[in-house]
């Protein structure tokens, strides 16, 4: 019990630290090249802030636990979504009127995760390279309005 609680510390700080790093060095390089805020929010910011998600999901999948890897995901959108927008609303209020058409492909490539999962009862990899491309092709289309 004490070398896995000292492991999973180890583990938590440094996925922590990683992120970090990759938050706000990333954050700075962008802001050297003119990068807007919104684009540095959705592509650096939420590289950074998924991190644990990924590395918990990539873990989970290797160890073929897909419940855990599946559900770690969803659980943390949604939580993402409604409890740190709802507090941080709570805070100040946050304007989203800019955000809308990002918002609107969120929803859809979401929606996309459906048909998938319902075929065959999981994602395969031809799947995971589709959404790695619908991503890609995202974040392409929003760096031209940086």
């Amino acid at each position: 019990l004490g070398k896995n609680s000292a492991l999973a510390a180890v583990g938590i700080a440094g996925v922590l630290a990683g992120a970090w790093l990759l938050v706000y060095s990333g954050t700075y390089i962008a802001s050297a090249f003119g990068i807007s805020d919104a684009v540095i929010g959705l592509t650096i910011i939420a590289v950074g802030t998924s991190l644990p998600e990924l590395v918990t999901s990539v873990v989970a999948a290797m160890k073929r636990k897909p419940d855990i890897a599946v559900g770690n995901v969803v659980g943390s959108n949604i939580f993402n979504a409604l409890f740190v927008l709802g507090i941080a609303s709570l805070v100040a209020p946050i304007p989203v009127l800019g955000m809308l058409t990002e918002m609107a492909i969120m929803v859809m490539l979401s929606a996309v995760l459906v048909p998938f999962v319902a075929r065959k009862g999981k994602v395969t990899r031809l799947q995971g390279a589709i959404l790695l491309a619908a991503y890609a092709l995202f974040v392409a289309s929003v760096m031209p309005f940086s």
